[in-house]
């Protein structure tokens, strides 16, 4: 996501027209997921992927056509995974996504800027679009705005299904707007416990102190802490 972002505010200096997909809702079984992202250019390029077959190639066939009309508007998509879209991919499995298609254009550009800054500092955020006509809203992750791509602002009542971070939501729908958190990058501390952590490889010092993956860590740490310690 950080470098599909990075390619995206490239444009911006190389006037290249971009349109901006991402999975913004699914239900039951879906290739992709939401927030899943990708970069259609007026070149015929892409980067990223929302899944592949019939269902990305419309996306793809819709975005180019908005990246040559300048007065394009954001597109809202739905596809459901049935005889019309995943025959011949195989991706028939009753499942529905719901797109984003988005024409990027110059007054944009602080809107990205910060969205990219939020994942890649990993701080995290919240992007909320509105299933209806595409309007977005970023929030930081105290729940402030930061930036949004629409005239209107959003509602209290939306507003009010906003949920922490810290709790460490998944992407979900409420009032018809779909949420999609950033989390927050999780950083751990190794202290010295049950076992010296200077008998750790100093890779693995190094891996368990700036992974986000705590998960894993903790299982390093039962695995280790359960072996006999050698005097």
């Amino acid at each position: 996501m950080p470098e599909l972002l990075d390619e995206l505010l490239a444009t911006f200096d190389s006037k290249r027209g971009c349109v901006y997909c991402c999975v913004i809702e699914t239900r039951g079984s879906t290739p992709q997921k939401a927030g899943s992202v990708m970069l259609v250019h007026a070149d015929g390029s892409q980067s990223g992927t929302l899944g592949g077959g019939c269902v990305e190639a419309e996306v793809k066939r819709q975005a180019l056509l908005a990246s040559n009309d300048a007065d394009a508007l954001p597109a809202v998509l739905t596809f459901s995974l049935d005889d019309n879209y995943g025959w011949d991919d195989g991706l028939i499995c009753g499942g529905r996504m719901t797109m984003l298609a988005a024409p990027v254009r110059e007054r944009d550009r602080d809107y990205y800027r910060l969205l990219a800054e939020r994942i890649r500092s990993g701080t995290g955020c919240t992007e909320i679009v509105s299933l209806a006509n595409g309007n977005r809203y970023l929030f930081d992750s105290a729940g402030q705005p930061l930036a949004q791509l629409a005239a209107e602002n959003l509602s209290s009542e939306v507003l009010a299904h906003l949920k922490r971070l810290a709790d460490r939501p998944k992407p979900y729908v409420q009032k018809g707007h779909t949420f999609l958190p950033t989390l927050t990058r999780i950083t751990l501390l190794v202290v010295r416990g049950g076992m010296s952590a200077r008998r750790w490889p100093s890779w693995r010092r190094q891996w368990v102190s700036t992974s986000g993956h705590s998960t894993t860590a903790r299982s390093m740490f039962r695995r280790n802490a359960s072996r006999p310690r050698r005097n």
